[in-house]
């Protein structure tokens, strides 16, 4: 397989959050109910904070055949957002994204990286060498929804 890594675009950004929906969907339900997960992908209905995150985080994609299959944003040493579509899985990508903004960030003088990662997330990051800092309670539209502080 042939993956393209870019910088994210806002002409990117319907692709981008109908892939966060659906890899939330399709892969967190064994981890989170289901009011969570509704909680969770209802963000994507903030088109303005996603487009600062474009704008202002370094953020790429990951396309193959011209179809985004995973994307990931950093801001300094925090990694905000790592997702790879659910068809996609165990491919790879999510390393990929990993390596790439792992790179971006040493580039800028930044050497340990920290996540909030969700309970599906966990066992990747934690291959990535991240311990867990603490488990976080995070309130979304008054829903709680665990997650984990984490650092290389």
């Amino acid at each position: 397989m042939h993956y393209l890594v870019e910088k994210a675009s806002i002409k990117n950004l319907d692709e981008i959050l109908s892939l966060f929906k659906n890899t939330i969907e399709k892969t967190c339900s064994k981890d989170y109910n289901e009011s969570q997960i509704s909680a969770w992908t209802s963000s994507i209905n903030n088109i303005e904070k996603w487009r600062k995150r474009i704008d202002n985080q370094y953020f790429i994609v990951v396309k193959e055949n011209n179809k985004i299959v995973g994307f990931g944003s950093l801001e300094k040493n925090y990694v905000d957002l790592l997702f790879v579509d659910f068809n996609y899985l165990r491919k790879g990508i999510a390393s990929l994204i990993f390596e790439d903004l792992k790179s971006e960030a040493s580039k800028n003088g930044f050497f340990k990286l920290t996540a909030f990662a969700s309970k599906t997330a966990l066992p990747f990051f934690k291959s990535k060498g991240f311990s867990i800092i603490r488990e976080n309670k995070a309130m979304i539209n008054e829903v709680e929804i665990t997650n984990f502080e984490m650092s290389q």
